[in-house]
């Protein structure tokens, strides 16, 4: 459960990451917090915990795409 949590409090600080990054333009960041993301997936599927990721992978994608899509308007 600790590992869940700590992933929960990584996907956060990612979240809030990616926000200030796709705010501010910044196209190495971006690219750096999708690296983050497939860390953070890995990491889940190899705890044994592969629904976790794959729900972690659908979501923070879906972030990222609606992020990068608010950046073009």
């Amino acid at each position: 459960m600790n590992f869940l949590s700590n992933a929960a409090r990584s996907y956060y600080a990612v979240n809030v990451a990616a926000w200030r990054a796709i705010r501010r333009h910044s196209a190495v960041t971006v690219l750096l917090l999708i690296g983050a993301y497939l860390g953070i997936t890995a990491a889940l599927r190899s705890a044994g915990h592969p629904d976790a990721a794959w729900a972690f992978t659908i979501v923070g994608g879906a972030l990222l795409l609606t992020l990068a899509w608010q950046r073009r308007a």
